[in-house]
């Protein structure tokens, strides 16, 4: 075997190296997040069992103020009233504990989610507190401090009715909820109470009210600013969840997937490049369907399919036909996507869309098909 001439410069070919190096997939995502992982589960919970389960022997009661679908500012000031004449009812009831719930999530990685609460009866305020809740995502610090509010009440020996008042709902409907999920122990710690709670021989109930965070109603209001009025905590070896471990990994692949999408080898030589707002590249997204078909939820599915004909180039059909060797068109017949006087940006491709209605529709099926 000759050695290596070392009077030559061996050069490395780099041309493709971009093209060549292959973004981590979800499952390997999934691999370098999971270790983070330090919640525990309970897949056969008794509080789980069928016929055993809260939710199976108590009905709850969830209260939800009107909603108009302008939101003017009237509208909101009549919510606002529901809620205050709801919070003074409950006040004037004997052994009766209302408590405000909230929760603050840190934009910092290495700090700790807040959960906290204030609870009052009679119209004063009783007690208060709040914890340093973990490496975990908004919901998860919301069920922390519904959980924390619940048992904190229920300690009081007078207690008969506790009405919590959060700004989200879905984490109250997890708090009885005993089934695996993110923040089952503390759905299973809070079954476990009140469990107990309603067969101590009193007629106790339970009610959850909801609070839209946008009218700034004083009662939530202050337990929202008590909980954010915290220095950040961070710390090692946080609680991590698995809906922040699930998080992790979607902006993972998120953020591998909008890298891949600004080589043409990956989205494609004839996909139309649309701008948002500031005329920036649209980036592709999984939030409320997407970046591009959230524009037409509202839409006919032969929109739809035309916006998708546009953008793509007409793919797959041409794709398509040069694949497997179909006659055909194979290029796009109505126009060019370079063209500078066509829409840069995808609402006014919509509009451009609506007002002609037989632009890049399909062609009418020859005579004796379909």
């Amino acid at each position: 075997m000759k050695g290596i001439d070392k009077g030559k410069v061996h050069r490395v070919e780099v041309e493709d190296a971009e093209n060549t190096h292959t973004n981590s997939n979800t499952i390997t995502e999934i691999q370098k997040h999971l270790p983070e992982l330090t919640e525990l589960f309970d897949p056969t919970a008794g509080e789980n069992q069928p016929g055993v389960r809260l939710t199976d022997c108590i009905a709850f009661d969830e209260f939800v103020p009107p909603r108009e679908p302008s939101e003017r500012k009237e509208a909101l000031e009549e919510r606002e009233q529901i809620l205050e004449a709801k919070f003074t009812m409950v006040n004037e009831i004997p052994n009766a504990y209302v408590a405000a719930t909230d929760a603050t999530v840190p934009r910092e990685v290495r700090h700790q989610a807040i959960a906290g609460y204030m609870v009052h009866s009679s119209g004063r305020l009783v007690t208060k507190a709040k914890f340093a809740a973990g490496r975990v995502t908004a919901p998860d610090a919301e069920l922390y401090a519904i959980r924390a509010a619940i048992i904190r009440t229920i300690q009081f020996g007078d207690c008969s009715m506790i009405v919590i008042f959060t700004d989200h709902i879905a984490a109250a409907k997890h708090a009885v909820d005993p089934s695996m999920h993110s923040g089952q122990g503390h759905s299973l710690a809070v079954c476990a109470e009140l469990s107990k709670w309603f067969s101590g021989g009193l007629e106790c109930s339970i009610e959850f009210v909801q609070v839209p965070s946008k009218i700034g109603w004083h009662v939530h209001l202050a337990a929202h600013d008590y909980v954010r009025d915290t220095p950040a905590v961070s710390g090692r070896c946080l609680e991590t969840s698995l809906n922040s471990v699930r998080q992790a990994v979607a902006k993972s692949c998120v953020d591998s997937w909008i890298s891949e999408f600004q080589h043409t080898s990956y989205r494609g030589n004839h996909f139309l490049q649309m701008g948002d707002m500031r005329d920036r590249p649209l980036k592709p997204s999984i939030l409320k369907g997407g970046t591009w078909l959230s524009f037409t939820a509202t839409e006919s599915i032969a929109t739809t399919a035309r916006m998708a004909r546009c953008i793509l180039g007409h793919a797959p059909l041409g794709k398509y036909r040069a694949r497997f060797n179909i006659d055909g068109e194979i290029q796009c017949s109505f126009t060019q996507h370079g063209k500078t006087d066509s829409p840069r940006r995808l609402g006014d491709l919509m509009d451009f869309l609506r007002a002609n209605p037989r632009t890049f529709a399909f062609e009418a099926p020859s005579e004796g098909i379909g």
